[in-house]
């Protein structure tokens, strides 16, 4: 929700021209090539916030593009969308240009949201990719074995619902598992333990045979300072060099705390 300035480093609520600002930076980036939304605007019905985002990304970038989904009932006016841009149902199936996301809540469910948004892409053919957001000490086990175990059960759980409803649906392996900082209670997403943890989902993904996006590039920083330089490397190189397929979220200031197109 909170846009942070990038000259000032004021934070202030995100607003529908920001969104719009940094789908055309992330369109023009060619480093990006999975345009989102960047920040919810505040100023929208959070009901629609998300068909009115998913409007603005189809204007303005041409690459394949994503924000978060609120249920089935937006999912399917978001589908009909794409398909009038696509030319109809076939060609979008054919060249899919959206994918949901769905994320499994750790541990071992699923939220009612979460499995109608998945029915309706299923239902379209449409590419759907899992990610809990699994936390050591919390949602997980301490272990980040025990973690990874988890993580890999709900994916898993997401992947046999979709085939169930049509099989050979395209899906994405989003393993994103983060730790809980003991000292603060808080969840971390600059540790070391970030990326070795996206190189072993990225090995599990690869076995399997799926695409495999992680969470890597990220900080706990909230400032462009030494740390968060440090943080978004060291993870991005792991990540880089395990053979990871997506690397999400960029721009994040902090733990979720902040959006800076200055970061991308």
């Amino acid at each position: 929700y909170i846009w942070i300035d990038e000259t000032t480093g004021k934070r202030r609520p995100g607003t529908l021209d920001d969104s719009r600002t940094a789908i055309f930076i992330g369109n023009a980036l060619e480093g990006i090539d999975i345009v989102g939304a960047f920040v919810l605007p505040a100023e929208i019905p959070s009901k629609v916030r998300d068909i009115h985002l998913y409007a603005e990304l189809i204007k303005n970038t041409g690459k394949p593009c994503f924000t978060w989904i609120n249920n089935g009932k937006t999912a399917r006016y978001i589908i009909e969308m794409f398909k009038l841009i696509a030319g109809g149902e076939k060609k979008l199936r054919n060249k899919p240009m959206v994918e949901a996301f769905v994320e499994p809540i750790s541990p071992l469910q699923f939220s009612k949201e979460g499995l109608e948004i998945l029915i309706e892409f299923a239902k379209s053919g449409l590419p759907i990719g899992f990610g809990p957001m699994a936390m050591t000490m919390a949602t997980a086990p301490a272990t980040l074995s025990g973690t990874i175990a988890q993580e890999n059960a709900e994916i898993l759980a997401g992947i046999v619902i979709s085939q169930l409803l049509s099989p050979g649906l395209p899906v994405t392996y989003w393993g994103i598992p983060h730790i809980m900082d003991p000292a603060t209670g808080n969840i971390s997403f600059g540790s070391p333990e970030q990326g070795l943890m996206a190189v072993a989902i990225t090995q599990i993904a690869k076995w399997y045979g799926f695409p495999v996006g992680v969470n890597v590039g990220l900080t706990d920083s909230n400032l462009a300072d030494t740390q968060n330089g440090l943080e978004r490397g060291m993870t991005l190189l792991l990540g880089t060099l395990a053979g990871a397929d997506i690397f999400g979220h960029m721009g994040i200031i902090g733990a979720d705390q902040g959006a800076n197109v200055a970061e991308l």
